[in-house]
């Protein structure tokens, strides 16, 4: 998470001990915000408490000055290599018995993702989950089930 490294061979989700916020689980936090089941409000309110609680974070180690949107965008894309590395090379079966044994270390780098996404949106003034809505409806209307259904052809070869 170091503003200025190159390269990195281990991740660690923050733990945001500076947070006012802090005494509230961050997995319980996740769990919630990104819990299909959970009422809109409280997803918005996770996800509120959960970006209050990154932006506490890396404002207390002064790190607004080197988050300008190229280097949030490439420290996302990062991480989600980091994601994509544990499956890298790996057969069916294996990526199977692998995500068994590293569940947390995969869960981690997800969340690392889901911190520069939450980054990224608060500080262009994004409502990440209002676009996230119109985007699942955008591709509702893009891949109708009818059409869709059990394919994976791109909407416009449909």
């Amino acid at each position: 998470m170091c503003p200025t490294r190159k390269f990195k061979t281990t991740t660690r989700v923050p733990q945001f001990q500076e947070s006012k916020d802090a005494r509230i689980p961050l997995q319980r936090l996740i769990r919630g915000a990104l819990n299909p089941t959970s009422p809109p409000r409280l997803a918005m309110k996770n996800i509120t408490e959960l970006t209050k609680r990154i932006i506490t974070f890396r404002d207390a180690r002064d790190w607004k000055q080197f988050h300008n949107p190229k280097d949030v965008a490439l420290s996302l894309v990062l991480e989600a290599a980091e994601v994509m590395e544990h499956f890298q090379w790996k057969s069916k079966k294996e990526m199977e018995k692998y995500i068994i044994t590293n569940k947390i270390d995969i869960g981690e780098e997800l969340a690392d993702v889901l911190y520069w996404v939450l980054l990224m949106s608060h500080d262009l003034r994004i409502d990440v989950l209002d676009m996230l809505e119109k985007k699942i409806k955008k591709n509702e209307e893009k891949y109708p089930v009818e059409k869709a259904k059990g394919k994976h052809t791109k909407y416009n070869k449909l």
